[in-house]
């Protein structure tokens, strides 16, 4: 697609880490319209001879014209995301122009929008399994995780909430789902919860 333009701002912790970075320097040469712009944050050799330090907004604003006007597809660990979503906003980037690779189910989910003040991470409450038996499940572990350890599978793939195959019914009870649960409005509508990213508040029963 020669009339669309790509820009890859690649950001590692030393050099020494960075993978694939000869086949993307490779491709930002044969094709006009890729642009790679290469950070490393932490150590990198005399001879380096991309960018240093962190992103910041300054740095932004420098390499990405006309900001509000891209797609940005983010990927990288979870405080990474959460930072380039805040230096993209700065920009005055729209949050339907930005796109996360989740991984994995969220990090101190009782520290999210929206977790009940009320309910330790450490609490236990029972699951059952509709027609099958029931088992103890900590509130800050995923439902999927809770089923696997004791023996229900559920279809999954991405395990971070985007596609929806790990969904499971809820007959009673209730889950935290944080942002990273990518529900249809059908889904709240009739009570299915992404498994990977559903966290029990309260004794529950699902159907599977």
């Amino acid at each position: 697609m020669p009339h669309l333009r790509f820009h890859i701002i690649y950001s590692n912790s030393y050099e020494d880490d960075v993978i694939f970075i000869d086949e993307l320097r490779k491709i930002a040469s044969a094709h006009q319209n890729v642009t790679l712009t290469e950070f490393i944050t932490r150590s990198a050799s005399p001879d380096y001879k991309g960018n240093r330090g962190r992103l910041t907004e300054e740095t932004l604003r420098a390499i990405v014209t006309d900001a509000p006007s891209k797609m940005y597809y983010i990927c990288g660990p979870t405080p990474f995301n959460e930072s380039c979503l805040k230096l993209l906003a700065q920009l005055g980037v729209r949050p339907c122009r930005m796109l996360v690779e989740s991984n994995g189910p969220p990090q101190n989910v009782d520290r999210l929008e929206g977790w009940p003040e009320s309910v330790p991470v450490d609490a236990e409450f029972e699951i059952s399994v509709s027609g099958r038996s029931s088992f103890m499940a900590k509130a800050g572990e995923p439902l999927l995780n809770s089923l696997e350890r004791n023996g229900f599978f559920v279809e999954n793939a991405c395990r971070s909430g985007e596609c929806s195959l790990c969904r499971v019914k809820v007959r009673s009870g209730e889950f935290f789902q944080p942002k990273e649960a990518k529900l249809r409005k059908s889904d709240r509508k009739f009570g299915w919860v992404h498994s990977c990213v559903a966290f029990p508040t309260k004794d529950s029963e699902v159907r599977l």
